[in-house]
Formats: structure tokens, C-alpha cells, sequence
């Protein structure tokens, strides 16, 4: 727990430094190049959110687990909310990359010089992605060393979902804004939950490659097509989660199942065990 405290320690200060010194900054700096004006969010996000979040909430909620680490997983339940706020600096990652490429770094670089930074912005930009994989290793680590039988086993578990929700729920955000033709409102149907290439079987012959988009509440399936390298999904069909119910192994293969709507025709698909799960999960609890 000591490793957590002062690995969190050294994380907080690090953003305060970004924060203080290019965040604060950035709208007063000389000679901002045209390509930075005005895109202080896209290299930033909400990392001043996050800062925040870490230094005021969540480094003194650890602080107190000294003596009490089998409650770390409830903090992370108590703060799931504020947690996924994470996702939102994931998702725009690559837009932060690409500037930074063609700008930014360039840019930056004098800036970090004087500073007598040790490693490039870009480096620094980086850190609340390492650092939520850090906390998803180190619950991990935590589960395998502890008694299932201990009060708060339970919550280091749901703890150390929610940190790979978080890790994963940037890019699933990613490619929701690529989807096409959806008539209804995404937000209405709750978090984006996975996404994926899964293979749609028709009439146990013939087959073909759709992402699915499984939310909370809908089971989106659409045709991913590629123009001058981007990916966008058009819109095939969909599936009320509450209307459905999953059959599993079919024709005796452990990777194949089929959805079964109330409303609309069975489909199959063949996909991964992990797909299956959280689509079976989904489902169960739609």
C-alpha cells in the first residue's frame, strides 16, 4: 500500500507541474504557432480534472488506507464516477498525439529546456494513461495475494473491473463517434460497454465480419468500412438488451451463440469467449 501512496504522490505532483507551467501558460505563451491556437483542450483534455480529482479526493482517501488496504477496492466503487472521467483524456489521446507530432513538440521543446524538464511533454502527457494501468496491476496483484474469504475481496474485485472499463471505455467512445446511421440517441442508451469485429453466421453457410456495439441498454450491429485509412461503421441493425436472451455453444462450438429476440429474427454469431461473457452479462442485466 506504502508503493500505491507514494507512486500517487509523485503522479500528483507531476501533473502539477504540467498544470502550473504549460497548462496556466498556454494562452499567455509568445509565438503560439497558428496550429496551437485555440487547441489548448486537445492537448490538455480535462487533465486539470484529473489533477484535481488525484490531489484532492484520491490521494487522501489512499493516505488513510494504510493500515486498511482491503478497503482500497471500495474507494474506487465510491469514485467510479470520477474515475471515468479518465476515459475522456484516453479518448482524446490520438487527436493529442497528432497535434503534438505536427506542433506541438516542436514547439514545447525550448519551453522544456528551460524548465529543465528531464523528459519531453509528450512523456508527461502520457502519465494518467500509465498511471490508471497502475492501478489495475497493482488490484490485480492485490486479488491474487488475498483470501476470498476476507471482507472487501469482493470490492478490490469490482475495483479492478472498473479500472479496465475505464482503460478500455476511451476507445469504445472512439468508435461510437465513427457510427453511422443510428436514427435514436446513443446517450439514451446507456455506457458503451465493448466493441468489436464479431462474425455474423446466416443460415449456418454463410457469413460475414460486423462490429458490434453493445451498451447498456442496445445491441447495435454495423458494417465497418475503410476510406484513405479511417474506419466508420454503418448501421445494419439493433437489439433492445431487454429483449433478449442468449444461447450458447451452438452446434457444439464454444464460441458461437445466438441471440434470441422477443421482436426480431435469431442471429448467430461467432466471436471470443470474452465476447460472449460480456454480452451475456449485458443481457442478463439489460
Amino acid at each position: 500500500m506504502n508503493e500505491l501512496i507514494e507512486t500517487e504522490k509523485d503522479y500528483v505532483k507531476k501533473l502539477g507541474h504540467v498544470r502550473v507551467n504549460y497548462v496556466c501558460k498556454m494562452e499567455t505563451l509568445q509565438g503560439l504557432p497558428g496550429g496551437l491556437v485555440g487547441k489548448k483542450n486537445i492537448i490538455f483534455s480535462n487533465i486539470e480534472k484529473l489533477y484535481e480529482f488525484n490531489k484532492a479526493v484520491f490521494l487522501p482517501k489512499l493516505q488513510k488506507l494504510k493500515q486498511t488496504p482491503m478497503q482500497l477496492g471500495q474507494v474506487f466503487i465510491d469514485h467510479e464516477e470520477q474515475l471515468i472521467d479518465y476515459s475522456w483524456y484516453f479518448k482524446n489521446m490520438p487527436a493529442q498525439e497528432k497535434l503534438m507530432n505536427e506542433v506541438g513538440a516542436e514547439y514545447f521543446a525550448p519551453i522544456q529546456l528551460k524548465l529543465s524538464d528531464p523528459f519531453p511533454l509528450t512523456e508527461s502527457l502520457v502519465l494518467p494513461f500509465q498511471r490508471m494501468t497502475r492501478y489495475s496491476l497493482f488490484l490485480e496483484r492485490m486479488i491474487k495475494c488475498s483470501d476470498p474469504a476476507t471482507s472487501g475481496y469482493d470490492e478490490l474485485k469490482m475495483a479492478y473491473k472498473i479500472s479496465n472499463f475505464v482503460l478500455h471505455h476511451g476507445n469504445n467512445m472512439l468508435a461510437v463517434d465513427c457510427l453511422n446511421g443510428f436514427s435514436g440517441s446513443l446517450v439514451e442508451q446507456g455506457l458503451i460497454q465493448h466493441q468489436g469485429d464479431l462474425t455474423v453466421i446466416e443460415n449456418r453457410f454463410t457469413s460475414s465480419v460486423r462490429r458490434i456495439f453493445l451498451f447498456e441498454n442496445l445491441v447495435i450491429v454495423a458494417k465497418k468500412t475503410t476510406k484513405d485509412g479511417a474506419e466508420s461503421f454503418n448501421f445494419k441493425d439493433s437489439y433492445r438488451t431487454n429483449e433478449l436472451s442468449l444461447r450458447e455453444n451452438i452446434d457444439g462450438h464454444p464460441t458461437r451463440f445466438e441471440l434470441l429476440s422477443k421482436k426480431k429474427r435469431t442471429v448467430m454469431f461467432q466471436v471470443t469467449s470474452q465476447s460472449i461473457t460480456l454480452i451475456s452479462h449485458s443481457i442478463s442485466t439489460g
